[in-house]
């Protein structure tokens, strides 16, 4: 964090340890953990790699972000894209060479999917053009992967109003061409990074649409870009909130079956550290949540797997 992200002459730099960290990561066979078999990932349980992406977020959170975007973005064209979109992004995706990211936010709508106003027109080719902007976009924009496939949200003209007229498109940094090399450069360009407390090495962009060209996601609206959006999102990283009973509990048990709130306070023995109970209590929700987080693999991983 002491050498943040940043925007140059429309470009994103990042320190040069975290480039050399990733490719090490790439190159080790990593990025494909749990991504699908068939399109070159190694297709471990998801279980598998709930423990390995927690060393990867303990060791380094703003650089865990970007594999974390990307594998988050293959399930979601892995579970809802057609067939030849899979084989022209999966594989290289899967590797690692690129990346992916998830475009929901807008400005002045928030989290409200309702409210996304980006614009996709279709175009003659069959594909569409994308117009309008986006915030929050997490390693929105970098040189250090090839291509950047952007999932993003967005509304046909004769879309109805709230969340079942919205769609998902593919939008990559580059075309791809036909022969699977890269094209010319998509208009997609980042126009700020947001500033934040924290993970100042992660750039979360605000990433502008001029038209770029982007492919549809299965069928307009429908309301089935909500389920990509959450595959897309990392939903593994994103259910702690419910572990909270679980540390509740957890810490109960330890504590001689006292509920936290109902625990009568203690004087610490002379000498002993204040921070102690502190210390306490992060342990046992650091535990609750991390039996948590394996849990909530587990659907993920199939009967098969298990």
């Amino acid at each position: 964090d002491l050498h943040g992200a940043k925007l140059t002459n429309g470009k994103v730099e990042t320190h040069p340890d975290l480039v050399n960290a990733y490719h090490e990561y790439r190159d080790a066979g990593w990025a494909g953990l749990r991504a699908p078999a068939e399109y070159g990932g190694q297709g471990l349980p998801a279980v598998v790699s709930a423990a390995c992406e927690e060393m990867w977020c303990a060791a380094n959170l703003s650089l865990s972000l970007l594999p974390m975007l990307t594998i988050g973005a293959i399930e979601a064209l892995f579970n809802h894209a057609d067939d030849e979109q899979k084989q022209v992004y999966l594989p290289k995706m899967c590797e690692g060479a690129w990346s992916g990211t998830m475009n929901l936010t807008e400005p002045g709508a928030g989290t409200d999917l309702a409210q996304v106003a980006v614009k996709a027109v279709p175009k003659d080719n069959g594909a569409y053009a994308i117009s309008g902007q986006k915030i929050f976009i997490t390693w929105g924009e970098q040189e250090i992967t090839e291509n950047i496939v952007h999932l993003v949200l967005a509304r046909l003209p004769d879309a109805p109003p709230g969340v079942q007229g919205i769609s998902m498109f593919i939008v990559p940094k580059y075309l791809v061409n036909a022969d699977g090399s890269l094209g010319a450069r998509n208009p997609v360009s980042v126009v700020g990074l947001e500033h934040k407390l924290g993970i100042h090495a992660s750039p979360t962009c605000v990433m502008q649409f001029d038209d770029a060209e982007g492919y549809l996601i299965g069928r307009a609206g429908k309301g089935r870009c909500r389920h990509a959006a959450h595959d897309a999102a990392g939903r593994g990283h994103h259910r702690t909130v419910p572990a909270v009973p679980l540390v509740r509990d957890l810490w109960a048990r330890r504590c001689g079956g006292s509920a936290v709130h109902r625990l009568p306070a203690v004087a610490a023995p002379p000498g002993a550290s204040e921070r102690a109970p502190a210390r306490g209590m992060a342990a046992a929700g650091g535990h609750g949540l991390r039996g948590h987080r394996g849990l909530s693999a587990v659907p993920r991983t199939g009967a098969a797997a298990c």
